[in-house]
């Protein structure tokens, strides 16, 4: 197969694993609510203070995506930056020479599948992927400037500054300075005269980092209610609490994933198997780098590990350890290019002395695996929205909520129901009602109500208006969890069926929809 038809079928195979991000063209979560329905200059003043003068670019990307297209505007824009970021990585590692087509293929597809950075749905999570594209199209633009141009190093020096305003990239533009090495170390065949090589030739990419924090320290500092967000101070680190965040990180990234995959196919591996067995059939004549030593294999698993692990460095440096749980899982932004690399070659040295078809087997059950996962996390958030909109229905039909501006809740369900934020309550009231004047405090006493008085001042907190009042208590039950069952097909099956009715009986969708929560007043 030709490298342009590996390339579209990769592409296109990325397309599909994202495309069902479009079928989400309404979904609000978690702290998409501080941007919805908000006033240009309180979306301004918000990023502003949580990242200085670099606030306002974000801001602007939040602003006009939510003029001119709404939510669904993010899910198209997540679909394309995501189907560009598989490029950049396929064409990067294309100017690797011991990455084989093959490699790069299969390197691409478990990068793709991964169920990593499931919160890339959210809103408010877009700036990342935004900058990481950026980030990938600089490294990109680099590897492809063979006439070494004046102009296009100077855009890519510039791209890559606009990049770090994600902090994290920083630490991870460790990678590029790993290609520059490579570069050098091709030309010289010996580390140090490679070394030498990179300080004369590449100081100005090695110096880049400094220069983005002298601007950062000086331009980009947080303020207010964001001062000494995400701060490190190394004064204040200690080797357990690392090491905690780092057993957290395992836990949360590794054996939660491993856990999931498991439980995927203990379901679904009647479908799974199949598969495996016709993609197998399909590629027969495919080889591996099986003439690679087991020196060279290691060599690569330890770079696939090495990469991974500084795609956690900088949340684990801040006390924000990646893992697989909701809006969490935004911190897993950088971990799925080292996973991909260290799966694939740890796949080919376990397996060195099997057949090629062995191997595709094993690489098809893993892939298909992972996207299942990476599939029900989907359909989790569409259940997500579901229950949202009940809250909302419950809202909008009880006399409490509209006699009263003050609400200590809890929330007693299944897993459907997430532990929902203050601010998204108050976004849901503020919808309805069109006033921001009452306030959702979770599981709160009536002495301490006063406290959350602090965050008023804060428009996108959506109860800027209110007034302290004695709370009522309130209990959000999930009375529809039978309905929605448990299995994967039930669950799925759940989500099409409202998603149709959604469209083509909005009576009986509401109907439905409402019968999902039952809330319950208490007074004090």
């Amino acid at each position: 197969m030709s490298e342009r038809r590996v390339l579209g079928l990769l592409l296109l195979l990325c397309f599909f694993c994202n495309i069902l991000a479009l079928a989400n063209y309404q979904g609000i979560y978690w702290d998409d609510w501080t941007l919805v329905s908000q006033h240009d200059d309180t979306i301004l003043k918000t990023f502003v203070n949580a990242a200085g003068y670099g606030g306002f670019i974000t801001s602007h990307i939040h602003i006009n995506m939510l003029e001119y297209g709404g939510v669904l505007s993010y899910r198209i824009a997540l679909v394309i930056l995501s189907v560009f970021n598989v490029f950049f990585i396929y064409k990067i590692l294309s100017r690797v020479h011991f990455f084989s087509l093959v490699d790069i293929f299969c390197i691409s597809v478990i990068y793709v599948s991964v169920p990593y950075f499931e919160s890339d749905l959210m809103l408010i999570n877009f700036p990342y992927v935004f900058f990481y594209s950026i980030f990938l199209l600089s490294f990109y633009l680099y590897v492809i400037n063979n006439s070494r141009s004046k102009l296009v190093n100077i855009l890519v020096l510039a791209l890559f500054l606009v990049s770090f305003l994600i902090n994290s990239l920083v630490p991870f533009y460790g990678v590029f300075i790993i290609y520059l090495f490579y570069e050098c170390y091709f030309v010289e065949l010996d580390v140090k005269k490679a070394i030498v090589s990179l300080l004369k030739t590449k100081y100005i990419y090695l110096m880049l980092p400094l220069v983005f924090a002298v601007v950062k320290f000086r331009y980009f500092v947080p303020s207010e209610q964001y001062a000494n967000y995400n701060e490190i101070s190394l004064n204040g680190m200690s080797f357990y609490e690392l090491a905690v965040d780092m057993l957290r990180f395992l836990h949360g990234s590794i054996a939660v994933l491993i856990f999931e995959v498991l439980h995927v196919i203990s379901e679904l591996w009647w479908v799974i198997i199949p598969l495996c067995a016709l993609l197998t059939n399909k590629m027969k004549g495919v080889s591996f780098k099986f003439e690679l030593p087991n020196k060279r294999l290691v060599l690569l698993i330890g770079f696939g590990l090495g990469v991974f692990f500084l795609g956690a460095f900088p949340y684990l440096l801040v006390g924000k350890p990646p893992v697989i749980d909701g809006v969490e899982s935004r911190f897993q932004l950088l971990l799925p290019l080292g996973f991909a690399i260290f799966v694939y070659f740890s796949i080919l040295f376990l397996l060195k002395k099997c057949s090629s078809s062995v191997v595709i087997f094993a690489l098809s059950f893993l892939s298909i695996s992972l996207f299942l996962v990476k599939f029900e996390a989907y359909v989790k958030y569409e259940i997500d929205w579901l229950y949202q909109q009940s809250i909302m229905a419950s809202f909008e039909n009880s006399d409490e909520i509209k006699n009263n501006n003050t609400f200590s809740y809890t929330i007693d369900s299944s897993d459907n129901i997430r532990r929902l934020r203050f601010y998204e309550l108050n976004g849901y009231s503020k919808r309805i009602f069109g006033r921001d004047d009452k306030l959702f405090a979770y599981k709160v006493d009536k002495s301490e109500i006063y406290k959350y008085g602090q965050y008023k001042e804060y428009e996108e907190f959506n109860f800027s208006s209110w007034k302290e009042s004695v709370p009522l208590q309130m209990t959000i039950l999930d009375v529809g969890y039978k309905e929605i069952g448990d299995g994967f097909f039930e669950r799925l099956h759940y989500v099409l069926t409202m998603k149709w009715l959604s469209q083509t009986d909005e009576k009986k969708f509401q109907q439905q929809v409402s019968s999902l929560v039952e809330i319950k007043f208490k007074p004090w």
